[in-house]
């Protein structure tokens, strides 16, 4: 799944810092996390796949067990891709082909 405006609001937040960098928030939703949650738990294999690379991302993700985080992917199609030709047999996250959908 996408991530801005799927798992966060879609605001990007960036706080301006002394040394002239910012600093980018993101607020996810907690309902979003209680179905990645269930779903894990469930034995399905998540993933995301996103335009921009983000630290509270990756945290996040690691905090939901996501089997599949994909950054800075100009095209989020090759990435979608990418995991389903992963062969069940060579990795045990494969995803099943009765749980995976291109919306």
């Amino acid at each position: 799944m996408d991530v801005d405006g799927t798992l966060t609001d879609g605001s990007v937040t960036l706080l301006s810092q002394s040394d002239g960098s910012a600093l980018e928030i993101k607020n996810f939703d907690a309902h979003d996390g209680q179905g990645l949650t269930l779903a894990v738990t469930a034995g399905l294999h998540t993933g995301v796949i996103t335009g921009r690379g983000s630290a509270a991302l990756r945290r996040r993700c690691k905090e939901l067990d996501i089997t599949y985080v994909y950054e800075k992917q100009g095209h989020k199609i090759a990435a979608y891709e990418d995991v389903l030709r992963e062969p069940a047999s060579t990795n045990p996250r494969s995803p099943s082909s009765a749980t995976t959908c291109r919306i």
